[in-house]
């Protein structure tokens, strides 16, 4: 069996050369074959050089390094729509229209503009058009019927989720994102106190006193939560399972965390506001 060039091969696939007819105009074709050829040997070239000196699996790195760029250029892509939709005058791009560009629902589209107007006027100095604030939902454009669907499809996907199933994970992870869940969404205004950890060798008065102020941090959050109307309970509900879906971690309380989810979902689908 013939040994193959690993750096060859993973330049081959970060530039692959153009298919016949896809070049315009034709006669450029071959001057385009040469071009990406060169860069695939200036590709590979780096790739052994840097396998050589750090003794890395170069293999892993591409992929840490593409999967980095893949993050950046999400980023990237929300503080455009807070910016296409918010801060273009007179009243920014229609969520239909943003919509089909990035092939996002029209929800998940004012879900990600909405949660980046502050990052975008903290980036331009400048205040959105209109005065719109974080967080309003007047152009949505529809009521919360696909919200609660999606919260009861994801409940009906859980009841047999496999954290050890990646491929599936990355799946729901993916539609809630399109959606427009975040992790931890709304999670900010629960304002939380962070639970008190106690060492080894604790004294029963310090048991206790954590004990009394980490079920008294509990209760308020979950007073805080009885007041939020019911889209955004789902919401929260979601962007809590979201870091789970993105980076599933098989454990002992898995299953018990899942379900947990599920219920909760299966509630706030019945009630009303």
């Amino acid at each position: 069996m013939t040994h193959r060039d690993q750096a060859s091969d993973i330049a081959a696939l970060l530039y692959p050369l153009p298919e016949p007819g896809t070049v315009e105009p034709a006669e450029a074709f071959d001057d385009a074959v040469d071009e990406i050829r060169r860069r695939q040997d200036d590709c590979a070239e780096q790739l052994r050089n840097t396998a050589n000196a750090a003794a890395s699996d170069v293999l892993l790195e591409v992929l840490a390094a593409e999967a980095a760029i893949k993050a950046d250029a999400d980023a990237r892509m929300r503080l455009l729509l807070g910016y296409a939709r918010h801060f273009v005058a007179p009243g920014g791009y229609p969520l239909d229209t943003l919509a089909a560009a990035c092939h996002l629902t029209d929800r998940g589209v004012s879900k990600i503009a909405n949660a980046q107007i502050d990052n975008v006027a903290r980036v331009l100095g400048v205040p959105p058009v209109g005065g719109k604030q974080l967080g309003d939902r007047s152009d949505a454009g529809q009521d919360d019927t696909d919200l609660r669907e999606l919260a009861r499809t994801t409940a009906d996907s859980l009841r047999t989720l496999e954290l050890n199933d990646k491929d599936t994970c990355s799946s729901l992870a993916q539609t809630l994102q399109d959606a427009g869940i975040e992790p931890h969404m709304h999670g900010d205004q629960l304002a939380p106190t962070p639970p008190i950890r106690l060492t080894f060798g604790a004294s029963h008065r310090e048991i206790l006193e954590a004990g009394v102020k980490n079920s008294t941090a509990t209760r308020n959050q979950l007073r805080i939560l009885s007041t939020w109307p019911t889209h955004m309970r789902i919401e929260h509900q979601l962007g809590i399972l979201l870091p789970t879906l993105l980076n599933p971690t098989p454990s002992p309380s898995s299953a018990s965390f899942l379900a947990n989810v599920r219920d909760d979902l299966r509630k706030l689908c019945d009630l009303d506001d």
